[in-house]
């Protein structure tokens, strides 16, 4: 494996190669290919209660400086562009061009802020709700808020003891910063205040939970997008999370899953079938389809698909791809790379129970020296080959 970073400097792809600087006998894998999409900064929409403007909201201001600190934005190098709004402002024109969504201690959305924060959902977009002293769990318990929330809120407790995050289990993606004890465990975490959870909602999946069972972090798939319930907050009264590094590694981590695009594959074997969608604004019956690969162009065996709108044809050349979709003043590119499959230039050992399953009883014989292969030919049975004794016949 090779593991290397980059840089890069504009939006869009970003095409490259890993090339052996010692070349070997083995050609076939001296050089890899790799292809990596630019994407502008992610937006993050804040929403936090409209009663607290003003006064200041604890768990509002630790969750924002945690997704992007204050004067980090685009401009400095952020990947992030986050801005706050109230809850009063929550509607679909608020949440034009987000990515996510984050609801930190909103006592209720409200009906019409429901709709928004589901057709959002719905879209792709991620809603990500924090609890907060300031929820109301009948604000969050009406049929509107049933379609987005990935479980239903009881009451606010108070606990008599804290109780800690189960780090147990963190096999789950938004938990691995923490399984090779490279940052502080999630044990580690205390927390004395939480709501009561009726059973997840259907389809739902609790992703970490207190070590008493109770669900911590819960999600659930929405259309193209999905909701997020954090059962804790990073203020004092909840828990003592504002105090630990677990805490921003829990946030970026949680912000860098939910931002990842849905993009197209980036990496396809060599001889496989492409197929990728045909850009959203354009008529099938319209695009011209044409590729650059390895800097050499390709016009040739292109099969649009005009009711799935799809493109398909073959990767028969390895490097790095570009292919342009045009339809009058209309021109969109995508990009991937094509290598060769690893395991064609695998020669590590294998056992003989692989071979077994290679080869049928009896066909195999193994070897360690020249005279064992001898007396292996001559006590194995070999197809009779009759064209040489017809050959002579016909003569």
């Amino acid at each position: 494996p090779v593991s290397f970073t980059v840089l890069p400097g504009r939006e869009g792809y970003v095409a490259g190669r890993i090339v052996l600087d010692r070349p070997d006998p083995l050609m076939l894998d001296n050089v890899r290919y790799f292809t990596l999409r630019v994407a502008p900064p992610v937006e993050v929409v804040i929403v936090r209660d409209a009663t607290t403007v003003g006064l200041g909201d604890e768990g509002v201001f630790l969750m924002a400086n945690a997704i992007s600190p204050a004067g980090a934005g685009p401009a400095e190098g952020n990947w992030v562009k986050r801005r706050t709004i109230t809850s009063a402002r929550l509607d679909a024109g608020a949440l034009g061009g987000a990515r996510i969504v984050v609801l930190v201690n909103v006592s209720a959305p409200g009906s019409q802020g429901w709709e928004a924060l589901e057709r959002f959902a719905r879209g792709g977009g991620c809603v990500w709700i924090v609890a907060g002293s300031l929820m109301s769990p009948g604000g969050y318990d009406t049929p509107a808020a049933r379609r987005v929330m990935p479980a239903r809120l009881e009451r606010l407790e108070n606990l008599s003891e804290p109780v800690a995050f189960d780090g147990s289990r963190s096999d789950h993606p938004m938990l691995r910063p923490f399984a090779d004890g490279r940052n502080p465990p999630l044990d580690e975490v205390r927390c004395r205040r939480r709501f009561r959870l009726s059973p997840a909602s259907e389809g739902a999946t609790v992703v970490l939970r207190y070590a008493d069972g109770v669900g911590a972090v819960v999600s659930r798939r929405i259309g193209d997008g999905l909701s997020l319930l954090w059962n804790f907050s990073p203020v004092r009264e909840f828990s003592n999370l504002r105090s630990l590094g677990q805490f921003p590694v829990l946030v970026q981590r949680t912000v860098r899953l939910l931002a990842a695009p849905r993009a197209a594959r980036s990496d396809y074997h060599w001889g496989q079938t492409v197929t990728l969608p045909l850009p959203g604004e354009m008529d099938p019956a319209g695009v011209a389809v044409s590729a650059t690969a390895a800097d050499k162009p390709l016009d040739r065996g292109f099969v649009v698909d005009a009711a799935r709108r799809t493109v398909s044809f073959r990767a028969d050349r390895l490097g790095n791809w570009r292919v342009a979709f045009v339809e009058g003043e209309k021109r969109r590119e995508v990009a991937f790379s094509v290598n060769a499959d690893p395991r064609e230039s695998d020669l590590s050992a294998i056992d003989e129970g692989d071979l077994d399953e290679m080869f049928p009883p009896g066909r195999l014989v193994v070897a360690g020296d020249l005279a064992s292969v001898a007396g292996g030919l001559r006590r194995s049975s070999h197809p009779l080959d009759l064209a040489a004794p017809l050959l002579v016949c016909l003569l």
